[in-house]
């Protein structure tokens, strides 16, 4: 579930920024496939790719999990409410 949620949450930055995977590959050095494979969810990222994706579409690496505390239903967790007050 995390890695489907992140991977969403990548393709529609790169969307909305009008780019294609082969942008994104050449901007950031992760392969084509690899990005492919975390858009749809088959793999997660890893915290060094997402690092570099992040940099590459110029979001913070945070805007990766928006909407997956509130999926997760931490409301009543400390963690997530600093992890939602970044968002």
């Amino acid at each position: 579930m995390i890695g489907t949620r992140v991977g969403e949450n990548l393709k529609k930055v790169r969307i909305e920024k009008n780019m294609t995977l082969d942008n994104v590959a050449e901007m950031t050095d992760v392969s084509k496939p690899t990005l492919h494979n975390i858009e749809t969810g088959k793999t997660s990222p890893s915290i060094d790719n997402l690092w570099k994706i992040s940099s590459g579409l110029g979001i913070p690496i945070n805007y990766c999990f928006q909407r997956l505390a509130l999926i997760l239903n931490w409301s009543s967790n400390p963690i997530y409410i600093r992890l939602l007050l970044r968002i």
